[in-house]
């Protein structure tokens, strides 16, 4: 007897899991980072117009970009940008040095560095990094083009541009005794039959993935209740 078509799995990718929690439950809280509360519905428009501001940076679909962010909303909304584009992000720790982080940038042949405050040092000091364009996340008085910039603006609603195959991430091995190595991950999750009680396990498992990707970054993450909540700060 053939199977039920219904009933075969469907390899599903992070973009399209965070747009199945938008068109479900938009008007829910997504996130939290101190005194800011985005619905899904809400973060979508930031994402969206930072999909938009990574577009005019020239990134495309398999390019790499570096993020050296602590725990905070622009590092959870530059993921999911990034999962929606086909951007390959590599989150390595904010209190990385100037020569790990010119490895990193050098390996992962990055296009652009997203950094903040407690790295901008680092940044600053890192030959590699100054040969690149840079986004700086609340850092007073940047040189670099500022974060909310990109997301300031209205866009279009973006849309996943990139399967479940795709390359997602790029997380980087501690290096305690040689040089870190790249470890990629796929946008794609685990299958799931087309029905609509297996959905929520499908989200946090895509949810997972995105906390695991901020590990080097101190990216803490947890899954509440069917929402998802970022605690910030946790400077681990």
């Amino acid at each position: 007897m053939l199977p039920n078509a219904c009933e075969r799995p469907v390899m599903l990718d992070l973009g399209t899991s965070f747009l199945a929690s938008v068109a479900r439950d938009g008007t829910a809280l997504a996130i939290v980072d101190g005194d800011m509360r985005l619905t899904y519905a809400q973060w979508y428009e930031r994402i969206s117009a930072l999909v938009a501001g990574l577009d005019d940076l020239g990134l495309r679909p398999g390019d790499h970009l570096i993020s050296a962010l602590q725990n905070r909303w622009e590092a959870a909304t530059l993921h999911w940008a990034c999962q929606l584009t086909g951007i390959i992000i590599a989150p390595v720790n904010w209190r990385c040095k100037a020569d790990e982080l010119d490895f990193c940038i050098s390996d992962a042949e990055a296009k652009t560095v997203f950094y903040e405050a407690v790295s901008a040092a680092a940044v600053a000091a890192s030959p590699q990094a100054q040969s690149r364009p840079k986004i700086a996340v609340g850092v007073l008085g940047a040189a670099d083009p500022d974060f909310a910039a990109l997301t300031r603006s209205r866009a279009a609603d973006a849309a996943a541009r990139v399967g479940a195959d795709a390359w997602s991430v790029m997380l980087y091995t501690s290096g305690t005794t040689a040089r870190p190595k790249g470890v990629p991950r796929r946008a794609g999750g685990r299958s799931r039959p087309r029905r609509a009680e297996p959905l929520r396990a499908w989200r946090a498992h895509a949810w997972c993935h995105a906390a695991l990707s901020h590990h080097g970054c101190a990216f803490a993450a947890c899954h509440v209740a069917d929402r998802w909540h970022i605690r910030v700060p946790a400077t681990i």
